[in-house]
């Protein structure tokens, strides 16, 4: 029974000596958040990492591929419903590193690091802006000399038919030849 007690101690302590030397194939996924806002010229979507992360960002076509040196685990579904008109989808790759974001154009990125936050701001090459349009301000009001136009559009006309009333009330006095 001894030798038996031994022998299960030899391999017990074999298989963990033998666990330490493997490379660890479940790494631990850390918990991040991901937000997305919608500016006046641009598009900011943020990693909440709870620590300080390394990253790569390939950008080309339509797509952007995030790489971080950690896994992570990520609702993106705040991306998606904030910016849905530019990110079409959005994933966690199977080795749990890798974000991507299928856009809905060609895009332009500038990425910046405040803590342990990993900042993407998204602009289109053109410069428009990826928000809303503005509705077109109301013409200033006309002050009250001024003719209006009529409803062809034509103020020149409607200056002239004022001008016309005007001679018709002051007529200009004849000179008689």
């Amino acid at each position: 029974m001894r030798l038996v007690a031994g022998l299960l101690q030899v391999i017990v302590l074999a298989v963990g000596m033998a666990a330490a030397w493997l490379p660890s194939t479940g790494e631990a996924q850390e918990r991040v958040l991901a937000r997305a806002f919608q500016g006046p010229t641009f598009s900011r979507i943020v990693f909440d990492w709870p620590a300080l992360v390394a990253y790569q960002a390939q950008a080309g076509g339509d797509l952007l591929v995030i790489e971080f040196d950690r896994s992570l685990t990520a609702d993106l579904s705040p991306i998606t419903d904030t910016l849905g008109d530019i990110v079409l989808d959005a994933r966690v790759e199977g080795d749990g590193r890798s974000v991507t974001l299928l856009m809905s154009a060609a895009f332009q990125i500038k990425t910046t690091v405040n803590g342990a936050s990993v900042i993407f701001d998204i602009v289109t090459p053109s410069g428009t802006s990826t928000a809303q349009p503005r509705a077109a301000p109301a013409p200033p009001p006309q002050p009250s000399g001024v003719a209006a136009a009529d409803a062809s559009g034509d103020a020149a006309s409607a200056g002239t038919r004022r001008a016309t009333k005007r001679s018709a009330i002051h007529p200009r006095p004849r000179r008689r030849p």
